[in-house]
């Protein structure tokens, strides 16, 4: 076999190799995250909504997403911490209009 050959055949093969070495690292911090979900933590959707998890089991999470209002979500479309959140309406940082 000539060495053009087998770079060819080999190159395709690191190709995939890489490709499911990937996938599977996304996938374990996924399931990483997944399990560190607790009562009370700020979490985001899949559709970029933000609540507070009140309760959550294996399969649903209920989310408060207001005072009040509380909305139930399959546990899979949580997908990561909320981070600091301000309210523009107390934080006198923040300045509306401009």
């Amino acid at each position: 076999m000539e060495p053009a050959n087998l770079i060819l055949f080999a190159v395709p093969l690191l190709l995939i190799a890489f490709m499911f070495t990937s996938q599977r690292k996304r996938q374990r911090a996924f399931l990483q995250q997944q399990q560190a979900l607790a009562v009370g933590q700020e979490v985001v959707t899949t559709s970029g909504l933000h609540g507070r998890i009140v309760t959550i089991d294996q399969t649903v999470a209920v989310l408060e997403i207001a005072p009040g209002t509380q909305v139930r979500w399959e546990r899979r479309a949580l997908t990561s911490p909320a981070g600091p959140v301000t309210d523009v309406a107390t934080d006198p940082t923040t300045t509306e209009g401009g």
